[in-house]
């Protein structure tokens, strides 16, 4: 019960460790597919990071469930901009499942331009990654080519590659996979 469990957390101490078991159980409700109850709970999360990202696990969740109108209005409470664009991505990609392409064209624009302002590289880095990753995954393989192109880190960039090259396997584009795995 979430009220018991709100209730129960409110008993401990110090705050951190308070957050912190009070993300362990926002995480569980994920789990157990109580989105409602997750979030409930995750609001409460007295640590903004921490609330955070136990908000970006609910949309993460939404996201790959399709609900993409719960995903958007949970990610519209995450605080953290990095915490946010990561979930992005996942958002587009349920977007284009959803047949909404506009709008997920929108997302990844919306997102890039997050990433282009970024100025801690190892993140952007690593959003430039989820991005592409992204793109593939819903086709777009010129695109994801093109966003991997400029991740600066090696690893990210390798990764990327990795999964564009999965992605068109399984488009049975065996020939444009193995152009891709020859990349990295």
């Amino acid at each position: 019960d979430v009220k018991e469990a709100l209730q129960t957390a409110a008993t401990i101490s110090p705050q951190l460790t308070q957050a912190g078991a009070l993300g362990a159980m926002a995480r569980a409700r994920v789990q157990a597919g109580d989105m409602a109850g997750a979030l409930q709970i995750a609001t409460t999360i007295p640590d903004k990071y921490l609330k955070d990202s136990a908000l970006g696990g609910i949309v993460y969740a939404q996201a790959r469930a399709g609900d993409v109108k719960g995903a958007l209005q949970t990610a519209a409470m995450i605080s953290n901009e990095v915490i946010k664009a990561g979930t992005l991505p996942r958002i587009a990609v349920a977007q284009t499942k959803a047949g909404a392409h506009a709008a997920a064209a929108e997302t990844f624009s919306q997102i890039l331009q997050l990433a282009a302002a970024m100025s801690h590289m190892p993140t952007r880095a690593r959003l430039l990654e989820k991005i592409a990753e992204a793109q593939a995954t819903v086709g777009d393989i010129r695109e994801a080519l093109q966003t991997t192109a400029t991740i600066s880190d090696q690893g990210a960039q390798a990764s990327a590659l990795r999964a564009i090259a999965e992605a068109q396997a399984k488009a049975s584009d065996t020939k444009g996979a193995l152009k891709t795995a020859g990349m990295i």
